[in-house]
C-alpha cells in the first residue's frame, strides 16, 4: 500500500508540476491519434506514442533536478494515460459483453453485463501498471538523452 500512497502523494507534489502538465498536454494528441487510427481501421489497441514522448521530455527535464527522471516519467505517464485507461476498459467491457461464446456460456444478460463490467474494472490496475512502465521507460530515455546532449555541450564548449 505504501507505493500506491507514494504515487498519490507524487501526483499532488509541487515538484512534479511540469511532469503532470506534460502528461495532461499529451491527452488531446493521444485522443486524436486513437480516434484517427480506429476510424481508419489501422489500430485495435491504444496508441500511446504521444504519451511516451511526453514521458521522454519529462525525463529529460527532470534529469538535473533532485527528483528521479524515471519517477517524473511515471507521473507524466499516469497523468496523461487517463484516456487510455477509460478507452481500453470501455472497449474491453463492450467486447466481452458481446462475445458470443461468453454470452452463450453465461446465458443471463444481467450476469453477462455484471461480469463484463467487473472484468473491465480489473483491467484498470493492469493498464495503470503498463502506463507506469511506459512512463518509467520514457523517463529513463529522457534522462539518457539529457546526458548525451549535456556531454556534447560540455565537449563543444571546451573546444
Amino acid at each position: 500500500m505504501a507505493p500506491f500512497r507514494s504515487l498519490l502523494t507524487d501526483l499532488t507534489d509541487e515538484r512534479f508540476r511540469v511532469a503532470i502538465g506534460l502528461g495532461v498536454a499529451s491527452i488531446p494528441f493521444t485522443i486524436w491519434a486513437n480516434w484517427y487510427a480506429v476510424s481508419n481501421g489501422v489500430l485495435r489497441g491504444s496508441d500511446v506514442s504521444f504519451l511516451f514522448v511526453a514521458c521522454v521530455i519529462s525525463g529529460y527535464f527532470y534529469r538535473s533536478r533532485e527528483v528521479n527522471s524515471a519517477r517524473a516519467g511515471e507521473i507524466a505517464g499516469l497523468s496523461g494515460g487517463v484516456p487510455v485507461l477509460i478507452w481500453q476498459s470501455a472497449t474491453f467491457i463492450i467486447a466481452l459483453s458481446s462475445y458470443p461464446p461468453f454470452v452463450d456460456a453465461i446465458g443471463n444478460a444481467t450476469l453477462v453485463t455484471a461480469l463484463s463490467v467487473a472484468v473491465g474494472l480489473v483491467t484498470v490496475p493492469i493498464l495503470a501498471a503498463v502506463l507506469l512502465l511506459v512512463g518509467w521507460v520514457g523517463g529513463r530515455v529522457g534522462q539518457w538523452l539529457n546526458g548525451q546532449v549535456g556531454s556534447v555541450r560540455s565537449v563543444e564548449s571546451n573546444g
